[in-house]
Formats: structure tokens, C-alpha cells, sequence
């Protein structure tokens, strides 16, 4: 029994279409995600009575802990994978 070349390409097609789909709607929702973020935090940050200098200093002790909180994660996730 043959396979029916339009059917095949449809399927490929239907395959494509989803994935591309699915891919666009996650970096649509990142990109969302990430909007909405940074106007909750100016919105807080305008909300106090901190100096810009303050400000910038609380921003760099933030990095610092994110840049921590991912090395402990992928030293987690190299020690699962040793296993």
C-alpha cells in the first residue's frame, strides 16, 4: 500500500505549522512575561523614597544573588546528571 505523497506533506506540513506555532507562542509569552515584570518593579521602585544611587546599589546586590542562584542550580543539575 502506497502512502499518499499530499497526505505525507500534510502531515509534515501540520507538524511544522505546530511546532512553529508552539515556539512563537512560548517567546511571545517570554517576551510578555518579561514586559510585565520589569513595569511591576518600576512600578514598586516608584513607590519608595530611594535615591537613584540606592536604587542602582540594590540592582547590583540583586544580580549578584540571581548569578549565585544559577551557579547553585546548574551545580545541581550537573551533580543529578553525574549520578
Amino acid at each position: 500500500m502506497a502512502l499518499d505523497y499530499n497526505l505525507v506533506t500534510d502531515i509534515r506540513h501540520r507538524e511544522g505549522f505546530e511546532k512553529g506555532f508552539e515556539k512563537g507562542f512560548n517567546d511571545g509569552f517570554s517576551k510578555g512575561y518579561k514586559k510585565h515584570t520589569r513595569l511591576v518593579v518600576k512600578n514598586l521602585l516608584s513607590q519608595t523614597e530611594l535615591k537613584p544611587e540606592q536604587i542602582a546599589t540594590v540592582a547590583g546586590v540583586a544580580l549578584e544573588v540571581v548569578e549565585k542562584l544559577k551557579g547553585d542550580l546548574k551545580k545541581q543539575k550537573g551533580a543529578k546528571v553525574k549520578k
